[in-house]
């Protein structure tokens, strides 16, 4: 009788658990009081009608007023934003767009007053489910602090978002209507 031995190869591959959950920044259902509009070029409202609601009952309307000043923003504060990954981690949100090429600049401010920004040019027409990539999001120095904050995007040090609309005018346009549901961060 023969001995044989069995031998096994054990591999054990590692990754970090960052976060499980994806954090709603806003769904849009309670009220749009939460948002702070600076300047005088950018509404938010809040809408049901059912054809300006992606999901749940009702949506963010993004009025932009090009007779009005052009430096316009909208900001939200957001709570604890640790769980989520500047690796794998990513906003996502339904956006219902014109097909004008008006541009959506979205901004996250960290805690040491960086800021990190991407566009989107709203080329579309109807609901577009919007998904971008934290590690997409570049450091601003023309928007914060050009020395001294972290020019790297860390989540767990978010503290805003910031959404501003820009461009894609028409002869005889004044004014473009996005309407924006469900924004949320994914791990």
């Amino acid at each position: 009788m023969k001995n044989h031995t069995l031998r096994l190869l054990a591999v054990m591959i590692a990754f970090p658990i960052v976060g499980s959950a994806e954090i709603v920044i806003d769904d849009f259902e309670a009220n749009a009081g939460n948002w702070t509009v600076k300047g005088q070029g950018l509404q938010l409202q809040l809408t049901d009608s059912p054809a300006e609601v992606k999901e749940g009952k009702s949506a963010g309307k993004l009025i932009a007023d090009y007779d009005k000043p052009y430096s316009s923003s909208a900001k939200f504060d957001l709570a604890d934003t640790s769980g989520i990954s500047p690796e794998t981690g990513s906003l996502k949100f339904w956006l219902f767009g014109d097909g004008s090429g008006a541009k959506l600049q979205i901004s996250f401010i960290a805690q040491d007053g960086g800021v990190f920004s991407i566009e989107k040019a709203i080329g579309w027409s109807g609901w577009e489910d919007v998904e971008v990539p934290l590690k997409k999001f570049t450091f601003n120095k023309f928007a914060g602090p050009a020395e001294g904050p972290s020019q790297n995007l860390d989540p767990a040090q978010i503290k805003t978002l910031m959404i501003g609309v820009y461009g894609g005018l028409k002869a005889g346009d004044a004014k473009h209507e996005f309407f924006i549901d469900s924004i949320r961060l994914l791990p």
